[in-house]
């Protein structure tokens, strides 16, 4: 074995369970995003990624391809398969991937910038829909408030019917970029929500708050929506960055489901 492969053998475990195009997207993608690979690097060729990681060349390229249109990597027709600088070329939509470690945790620094993106713009989504929509999104709200004060302390439950909550918001805003974020957002939520629970559970649980935001909106009330808005989500805010705090004063960057 040339001491390039071993290297490589030291970066890349080998793959072994199905689908195998997912899990070398996976083990690529979090070699990129832990720097094992730096921005400007060169990717192993396809069949020293087939030796490493123990797959067919069908996956590889599956997950290269991937890789190119998550903007991770570029790749030239007969030439090197460089990385890219993921901070200036990737979209919302690799979230998921920066979320969760290899090894399954929750990457802290990134849980808090999800949560701090849906804060600034939640107050804003609320204003629009209270301003096109108000006092026609009544109907959806009612029982859906209803079925959450049924629910509260079912924390799946829960979960499901704030995310219902938000979608019927944001799609009242009519504001196709918040419902893209959105979609997005929510996509990871439900990937990922036996982990991100106990940090959100709080806020799924907080009736009370849900209430007085849908009461503003159907009234027409834009500041009374805002505020009731601005303060559930600082609320969220607050706690998750409370509970962030606490880890990382124990030297904990990353959040596994054991701890």
């Amino acid at each position: 074995m040339s001491p390039d492969a071993a290297d490589d053998r030291a970066m890349l475990k080998p793959v072994r369970r199905q689908p195998l195009s997912d899990q070398v997207f996976e083990r690529l993608c979090g070699a990129i995003v832990s720097g094992q690979f730096p921005p400007g690097s060169v990717l192993p060729g396809e069949r020293k990624l087939c030796e490493t990681l123990n797959v067919n060349r069908g996956a590889v390229r599956e997950a290269l391809k991937r890789l190119e249109q998550s903007r991770f990597i570029s790749i030239r027709q007969g030439g090197a398969t460089r990385v890219l600088d993921f901070w200036e070329s990737a979209r919302l939509d690799i979230v998921s991937h920066l979320l969760v470690t290899a090894e399954g945790g929750i990457d802290l620094k990134v849980a808090r910038s999800m949560v701090e993106l849906r804060a600034a713009i939640t107050p804003d989504m609320v204003r629009l829909a209270t301003l096109r929509n108000g006092t026609a999104l009544e109907p959806a709200l009612r029982p859906l408030l209803e079925e959450m004060r049924a629910h509260s302390q079912v924390p799946s439950r829960a979960q499901a019917l704030n995310e219902q909550f938000w979608r019927i918001i944001v799609r009242g805003s009519e504001n196709i970029a918040y419902v893209l974020v959105f979609n997005t957002m929510s996509e990871v939520n439900d990937r990922f929500k036996k982990l991100l629970t106990p940090f959100l559970a709080s806020s799924y649980q907080n009736v009370a708050s849900f209430e007085a935001i849908a009461k503003a909106i159907v009234s027409g009330n834009v500041e009374d929506a805002q505020r009731a808005t601005e303060r559930h989500v600082t609320q969220i805010a607050a706690a998750l960055a409370s509970q962030i705090r606490g880890l990382q004063a124990n030297g904990t960057t990353v959040w596994s489901p054991a701890e």
